[in-house]
């Protein structure tokens, strides 16, 4: 979680794009709100209750970069949802939540763009 923050702090400023691809489950959903990130259509996102739940750490943190109708789910429902079970959603379903969340099928690889390729969200 705190390896994830410092991530994404690096990646706030980052001139290219970050393409976030494959799955992404629970503190890597907090790159999805970077301000040059976008989903590729096929990607899993998976949220569940954060294994690490004390003080700053854990749900709170995590929920800080999450926006609109993703932040109001997550708080709602998918908090609560065991660290060994995962809640997963699709691109489309995190952007018809959270409209502002940019998609993009084609990133055409250069120098400036970066992937962000992370967990299994409960896939073999």
């Amino acid at each position: 979680m705190i390896r994830a923050e410092t991530d994404r702090a690096v990646h706030k400023f980052w001139v290219g794009s970050v393409r976030i691809e494959g799955f992404c489950n629970s503190a890597c959903l907090m790159f999805t709100t970077l301000p040059s990130a976008s989903l590729a259509l096929r990607l899993k996102l998976g949220f569940d209750e954060a294994n690490l739940n004390s003080g700053f750490v854990g749900n709170p943190e995590i929920t800080k970069y999450l926006r609109g109708g993703i932040q109001k789910r997550f708080v709602d429902e998918w908090q609560n949802i065991q660290f060994t079970e995962i809640h997963c959603i699709t691109t489309d379903d995190f952007i018809e939540l959270d409209p502002t969340t940019k998609a993009l099928p084609r990133l055409k690889r250069t120098a400036k763009n970066t992937r962000i390729r992370l967990s299994n969200c409960g896939m073999p």
